[in-house]
């Protein structure tokens, strides 16, 4: 898998701003970000070195998975073990870095133009389609990441796990506050949506229908979109009606609403 690496000065440099699904737009999947000067890179021996590790690992890891040794890094960068070690100061660091590069570049993905004029349905499938498409092409790693408890990880890893985790959530949350106030909702969003978008945006989800059931991405994201826009419009339904006070209709569905969550803004669904 080719993916881009994102190459900082420091473990402190800050991320770049997120924003809605429906108002970003998409750039070419390239192996350096482009907020990184080429030719600085190309001119700088180390650097031109961690990018071609860094590269190398990512793919090791989305296609074996953590278990990946510093064997199969060396083979795969074509160097020696002990070249490696001059560089990484082990194989969970040059993992851990490696897997927030990942997601560094998951970020990015996450920025294809939704219309704001598209009709409900067919804007959460679209995104829905997005963030499938980008569950596989991220790989087993991440995917395994997500699946292991931080118990079981070194102590590398469970850091950035922990930045998954967040991520997520705070993905989640806006992704269906977005979905709830496009479908015509007010007031907070119902936790009945949150967590269907969770599990409806889960890479889990996109590897078990995928994988277990042989469902494609197309199709998939059709009945995703299905079920979340049929959600709000029971919901907002049953809204209308309770504030006209419509005692002879059906009764409004009992929900608990979502606590506020302050978000920097969207994430990509993990």
């Amino acid at each position: 898998m080719t993916v881009m690496t994102k190459i900082v000065p420091s473990a402190t440099a800050a991320r770049p701003q997120r924003q809605s699904p429906s108002v970003r737009r998409s750039r070419p999947l390239v192996d350096v970000d482009v907020e990184v000067a080429l030719d600085a890179v190309l001119d700088d021996p180390r650097a031109l070195f961690r990018l071609k590790l860094l590269r190398s690992t990512r793919r090791l890891l989305a296609e074996r998975g953590l278990d990946v040794s510093m064997d199969d890094i060396a083979e795969a960068a074509g160097v020696n073990r002990r070249t490696l070690f001059r560089h990484v100061q082990s194989r969970d660091a040059l993992v851990a870095e490696t897997l927030t590069s990942a997601m560094d570049w998951y970020d990015t993905q996450i920025e294809r133009v939704v219309p704001v004029d598209r009709p409900l349905l067919g804007w959460i499938t679209d995104l829905a389609t997005q963030l499938m498409e980008i569950h596989r092409a991220a790989g087993r790693g991440l995917w395994q990441l997500a699946a292991t408890p931080d118990d079981d990880l070194a102590p590398e890893l469970v850091v950035v796990n922990r930045r998954r985790r967040a991520d997520r959530k705070a993905s989640v949350a806006v992704s269906a506050d977005s979905i709830w106030q496009r479908g015509g909702g007010t007031g907070p969003c119902p936790v009945v949506i949150v967590d269907a978008v969770a599990v409806c945006f889960s890479s889990f989800m996109t590897r078990s229908m995928v994988e277990d059931f042989g469902r494609p991405v197309g199709p998939l994201a059709e009945s995703v979109g299905t079920m979340l826009a049929t959600l709000v419009e029971v919901l907002v339904a049953a809204q209308v009606a309770a504030k006209k006070g419509d005692r002879g209709g059906a009764p409004a569905p009992r929900s608990r609403q979502a606590p506020t969550r302050s978000t920097r803004g969207s994430a990509p669904v993990r």
